[in-house]
């Protein structure tokens, strides 16, 4: 399915990255092909084949933040892991529908994209601390 598909648009889109990575992407944009933060085991190749990855909802990016910063850090809201909210156009970005167990509670849609997000798109980013848990809970109630 391509994201054109989708009934409505969105004007802001959510990215997670690395807080260590915030100054750069304010810099530069989203950028493809960066060190990748997921790696298969084995050979340690990049899991997502280039693609940059968005949520349409803040609440989707919100769960996945979280996910990831417990995977990493084993514990969620450390603010090692932010949100980037960028202007995107949703008709040009794929459905992203890996990892579907995850999305079985999604808002939204989780999109990717082969390309980059230009610096000047970036509307704000912001460190997804402890508070977020409640919050997010809290809105899935």
């Amino acid at each position: 399915m391509k994201a054109e598909d989708l009934t409505q648009a969105t004007v802001s889109l959510y990215h997670c990255t690395l807080t260590k990575n915030v100054a750069n992407i304010k810099k530069k944009g989203i950028l493809i092909l960066q060190t990748s933060n997921w790696v298969k085991a084995g050979d340690q190749s990049r899991y997502g084949g280039g693609y940059i990855f968005a949520f349409t909802a803040i609440n989707d990016a919100y769960r996945w933040a979280l996910k990831w910063d417990w995977n990493l850090n084993s514990k969620m809201g450390s603010g090692k892991i932010s949100i980037v909210e960028f202007a995107g156009d949703p008709a040009t970005w794929e459905i992203d529908d890996a990892d579907p167990m995850s999305q079985i509670l999604n808002q939204g849609n989780w999109l990717k994209k082969v390309g980059c997000v230009s610096q000047s798109e970036i509307r704000r980013t912001f460190p997804v601390m402890s508070d977020a848990v409640k919050a997010v809970t809290l809105r899935h109630g």
